[in-house]
C-alpha cells in the first residue's frame, strides 16, 4: 500500500526513530490502544499528530495530558465514526467517493478468502493469530453467490 518500512507494533517507536534520524513520524495512527499509544508518543515528532482511533488491548484509563506535553507538545485526537458520518449526505457523499475511487483504480481491496458462516470461528482464529492479510467475505447464504 506504499508503505517505505513496517513492522510489527511491539518496539516499533525505536525502529520509527531510527529510520527518521531521531525526528519521529508526523502522524501515528493507533488502532491498538492500550498496548501501544505511549509506544506512539515516542515513535511522533515533535507537535506531532496521533490519532488513537481503536482500542483492542483495552481502553487508555491512565492518561495523564502533561505526557503530551512531555512528548513532544502532540496533539491528541480519538475519532468516532459518528461525528464524521452524522448525516445521510455526509454519508452518500463519503460513499460515493469511494466506490468511485474503487472503480477508477486507485483504491483496491484485497480479498483473501472467501468463507461461509460454519467458517466464521476459522476466520477469527486467522484474525487474532495475525494470520489473516486481506479481507475475508462470508457468504451468509452461497445459493445467493
Amino acid at each position: 500500500r506504499g508503505a517505505d518500512q513496517a513492522w510489527q507494533y511491539d518496539g516499533f517507536a525505536e525502529r520509527v526513530l531510527e529510520a527518521t534520524q531521531g525526528q519521529g513520524v508526523d502522524v501515528v495512527f493507533d488502532s491498538v490502544g492500550k498496548a501501544t499509544l505511549r509506544e506512539s508518543f515516542r515513535a511522533c515528532r515533535t507537535r506531532g499528530l496521533i490519532v488513537n482511533y481503536g482500542n483492542v488491548s483495552g481502553s487508555i484509563t491512565d492518561l495523564d495530558p502533561m505526557e503530551l506535553g512531555e512528548a513532544g507538545s502532540l496533539f491528541l485526537t480519538r475519532p468516532r465514526l459518528n461525528d464524521h458520518m452524522a448525516d445521510g449526505p455526509t454519508v452518500q457523499r463519503r460513499a460515493n467517493a469511494v466506490f468511485a475511487a474503487m472503480l477508477e483504480g486507485s483504491l483496491t481491496v484485497d480479498i483473501e478468502g472467501h468463507y461461509t458462516l460454519e467458517e466464521v470461528q476459522q476466520v477469527h482464529a486467522r484474525i487474532e493469530a495475525r494470520q489473516q492479510i486481506g479481507k475475508a467475505v462470508v457468504w451468509l447464504d452461497r445459493e445467493l453467490h
